[in-house]
């Protein structure tokens, strides 16, 4: 689930998720590492997330 900074807009040609920066509030890709407005450098995705669990298929 997407965090409560998170936002997808629509456009005819592409779809832009964003993030809100936490450090100056500006709106930034959501795939930024840095804030292109103030430089804050944002956590780096946390392996083995929700979206990328897979279960296991030992069967043990």
């Amino acid at each position: 689930m997407a965090s409560p900074n998170t936002k997808v807009e629509f456009d005819k040609t592409k779809v832009v998720a964003t993030k809100r920066c936490p450090d100056c509030a500006e709106i930034v890709q959501y795939q930024a590492k840095v804030c292109k407005h103030c430089g804050y450098r944002f956590e780096p995705a946390i392996e083995g997330s929700a979206e990328e669990h897979r279960p296991s298929t030992d069967s043990a």
